[in-house]
């Protein structure tokens, strides 16, 4: 199959489709993407919905394995109506970038299993949904080999879905296949329109309810046509099969980004969203991440809502109380870091969501995180210890430990890191520390003033 959507979408000339690449990975700062079983991603063209394609599989760049692995690219035609599920006839996809052996052992398997599957070359044609996940896929595992097996579906009732649905779930069992969906969100509204819009179907997508998902984001587009929204999600079909693929694999919700083409280009009478959204086995850290990096996103975007996290995603380490410290980081410069320091903390959850909400709004060093700003903020989430109070600051290993300074009606706090990042010998940690309270900075000597340390856990995106 040779490349559809090469000279449109993407540059066709190889070193410019590189180039591009290579320029909107290094304006990435994620650490910490998780490798996804099950991923949701844009298909735009590559300037508009890259950046948010790259970091969803960001998760696959260290990827190793004795054998090459299987991607099932899974989209909705754009060009063609038809009832199948078609699956493509071919034996290689051929891009700028090179060429990627289709899987036809696997298709064929698929194919004798799914119910009115198809294998045909016609659906494929001037579609770019797939292809455009392949050339970031292409770039990511640089020269590393790898298979595809490309399927489109059409019909938003497709009979087969369950079908599909048990087909694929099966197929991943296999610990070197993966699925990857393809879905742009809002079409078409006003940028804060989309903000409000996307941030609600993001919402439903994380809840892991197929049924739910299809019935709300139709609520959501009988609602807001009005402003020109056409779909809430080009690829809705595709969406709700990889929520069946991820209920019948006991996977988990982690959101990992969202941006329209306003946050990119400067027209916000009509955009698109992207997001990249992934599922995975269980992990606390990931979670973390998932909840505070969707609180930031949905906070900000909707002008201080807060989306509804399912209380089945809400495991008994997030019910026990922790202080917690929310730390926002832009281009590696701080950007916003509040948290919490009680000797009777809250629960987790509540903690998390305080935290991350307050570091993007009401940090006075600060303005009010905006929406365009959100593409180039990482987090940082730092869990804290119990508080040990101890004689003098003298006795304080400023490497090891973070400090809370009390005096009177007055307290601050300092995170580990902060000796460390700005240079401080103890005599300037403990003056900033004065100031940051309000106090002379010469009051960590006063016999009153009270010093309690802690350690901390840090999770980072």
């Amino acid at each position: 199959m040779k490349a559809q959507a090469a000279g449109t979408f993407y540059p066709d000339n190889r070193k410019e489709l590189k180039d591009l690449l290579n320029r909107l990975e290094t304006s990435i700062n994620l650490q910490n993407v998780p490798l996804s079983k099950v991923l949701v991603l844009p298909h735009a063209g590559l300037i508009y919905s890259g950046i948010a394609a790259l970091k969803g599989l960001l998760g696959f760049k260290h990827l190793t394995s004795e054998d090459p692995p299987t991607f099932l690219l899974l989209g909705q035609s754009h060009y063609y109506f038809f009832h199948e599920v078609a699956i493509l006839n071919d034996t290689s996809y051929h891009t700028p970038l090179g060429e990627v052996r289709i899987n036809t052992e696997l298709a064929q398997n698929i194919s004798s299993k799914v119910k009115n599957a198809k294998f045909t070359k016609e659906p494929f044609l001037k579609e770019h949904s797939l292809e455009m996940l392949l050339v970031v896929l292409q770039h990511i595992l640089a020269n590393k080999p790898f298979n595809i097996v490309p399927i489109l579906i059409s019909d938003p009732y497709l009979d087969s879905i369950y079908t599909l649905k048990d087909v694929l779930s099966e197929v991943l069992q296999s610990k070197n296949h993966y699925l990857l969906v393809s879905s742009d969100l809002s079409h078409y509204p006003l940028y804060e329109v989309a903000n409000q819009v996307d941030m609600l179907t993001t919402q439903e997508i994380a809840k892991l309810d197929p049924f739910a998902f299809l019935d709300n984001i139709t609520k959501l587009e009988n609602e807001y046509r009005s402003f020109n929204l056409q779909t809430c999600a080009c690829g809705k079909t595709a969406i709700t099969i990889s929520l069946l693929v991820a209920n019948e694999l006991d996977l988990w919700p982690r959101y990992i980004t969202y941006h329209n083409s306003g946050d990119i280009v400067p027209m916000h009478d009509q955009v698109v969203g992207y997001t990249a959204f992934g599922f995975v086995s269980y992990s606390f850290d990931q979670l973390v991440l998932h909840i505070a990096r969707l609180v930031l996103d949905f906070a900000v975007r909707t002008k201080g809502q807060l989306p509804v996290i399912p209380s089945k995603f809400v495991t008994n380490e997030f019910l026990k109380p922790h202080n917690v410290f929310v730390t926002l980081l832009k281009d590696n410069e701080l950007r916003g870091c509040i948290g919490t320091a009680s000797s009777a903390p809250k629960k987790l959850i509540d903690s998390l969501y305080f935290a991350t909400v307050n570091s993007a709004f009401n940090d006075v060093r600060f303005d009010r995180v905006t929406p365009k700003e959100l593409i180039d903020i990482t987090l940082e989430v730092s869990l804290l210890s119990e508080f040990k109070k101890v004689e003098s600051y003298k006795d304080i290993d400023l490497k090891r430990y973070g400090v809370i300074l009390k005096h009177k009606n007055h307290e601050a706090l300092f995170l580990p890191e902060v000796a460390e990042k700005f240079r401080f010998n103890k005599k300037a940690y403990f003056e900033a520390l004065c100031q940051k309270a309000g106090l002379p900075k010469d009051c960590y000597k006063d016999k009153d003033t009270r010093f309690f340390v802690f350690t901390t856990r840090k999770i980072v995106e």
